[in-house]
């Protein structure tokens, strides 16, 4: 099987993250790149309606960025913890790749 390591690599190339805006939070959020993947789910952003739909162990690809300004904490109040929390705890991992898309040749 495939490692998220790959399947950062082919993004990159095709929407290079070095392209991406100096204030993005491009690349892999959540997760360890040498995890083996079997299936990836695209979305548009993470919600509770794309989690409760995602496999446990699935990789999440992502245009907007769950992680874009610091957690101060984890409390679960917080939607971005409690999202996060989520993803964490079902052994999921999470890409973004927002403005290196955008900045993308077509």
């Amino acid at each position: 099987m495939p490692q998220i390591s790959a399947l950062l690599r082919a993004l990159d190339a095709r929407f290079p993250f070095a392209r991406a805006e100096s204030w993005d939070k491009t690349g892999l959020q959540i997760g360890d790149a040498n995890t083996e993947i079997a299936s990836v789910l695209v979305a548009y952003e993470i919600t509770d309606v794309i989690l409760d739909a995602a496999r446990e162990g699935e990789c999440l690809a992502v245009y907007h960025p769950l992680l874009f300004r610091p957690l101060e904490n984890l409390d679960f109040k917080n939607h971005t913890a409690r999202l996060a929390a989520r993803i964490l705890e079902r052994k999921q991992s999470l890409i973004a790749v927002h403005t290196a898309l955008d900045g993308a040749s077509p």
